[in-house]
Order: C-alpha cells, then structure tokens, then sequence
C-alpha cells in the first residue's frame, strides 16, 4: 500500500477493512486522547509496551463523542471520573462503518447496536486529529488540517 496524500478512495478502503472487527482495550489517555484496539491482539513490541489489536485507533488532538441514537453517552471534555468508566462502553462492539468528512478530516465510526464515535476536528493546522494503524504496519494519519497520509 502507497497511496497518495487525500487519496479519498484509499482513505475508505483502510477503514472498510476494519470492518467487522470487534472493540477491545479502549483507553483514555493525556487530555481528549483515546484509543481503540479492533481485532486479534498482537504482542507488544516492547517488553513495557502494552498490546495493541490488528487495528488500532487513536484519537489525537480531536474532540470526540461517544453516542446512540436515544443518548450521549460521553464527550470529550465531560470530566475524567465519568469518562474512565465511560470509554469502556465501546469495548466488544464491532465496527460496522467509517465516514471521513472532507476536508475537516472529522470522522464517524458506527458500531453494532447503535453505538457511535464521532471525533470533530479542531485544528486547523499543527496537529494531527486522528491516526489508523493497519495490520501491515502502514499508519492512516489525518491531519494536520486537511491533509491525509499514509506512512511506515
């Protein structure tokens, strides 16, 4: 896989292939951090290093929600006591659809029963709003601004 930077094609094609691929190990981290393991886990790189699954999102500098259709179940900014617990309600959902908006790079992951993750892009340049690593090791990085790449 090589494509070229905003390759909208290539963009879905990474996401779909995700598709079906079940939630495990979310985690908040520092700030609106979150991260996402989809798929079978793979062992850490490093001996400190935790596992990650054959996909593996992170939410970077993106305010984000998480929602169904009847509520919002958690966003970004809510405060970290709520949000620890929160996170976890994505783990064992499966990933069923990925929309990117153009150009704002802001995304939208559907899972099974009506579960959401939507991330809102609020850099307009600097930062990076989210990444996708791929089982080939090749990493999907939106942003910064409206910039898509592809990189080892």
């Amino acid at each position: 896989m090589n494509p070229q930077a905003n390759d909208q094609g290539a963009v879905a094609a990474a996401l779909a292939s995700a598709y079906g691929e079940k939630v495990w190990g979310t985690t908040l981290g520092v700030g609106s951090f979150l991260t996402l393991e989809l798929g079978a886990q793979r062992p850490a790189r490093e001996p400190t290093g935790r596992p990650h699954g054959t996909f593996h999102l992170w939410v970077y500098c993106s305010a984000w929600r998480i929602e169904t259709t009847q509520q919002i179940i958690a966003s970004s900014e809510d405060a970290r006591e709520k949000l620890e617990p929160a996170v976890k309600v994505l783990d064992g959902h499966t990933l069923h659809n990925a929309e990117v908006q153009w150009p704002s790079l802001s995304a939208t992951f559907h899972f099974d029963g009506g579960l959401v993750l939507r991330t809102f892009s609020i850099f307009s340049a600097e930062y990076d709003h989210w990444l996708f690593y791929l089982p080939d090791e090749h990493v999907l990085t939106a942003g910064p601004g409206s910039t898509v790449t592809f990189s080892r």
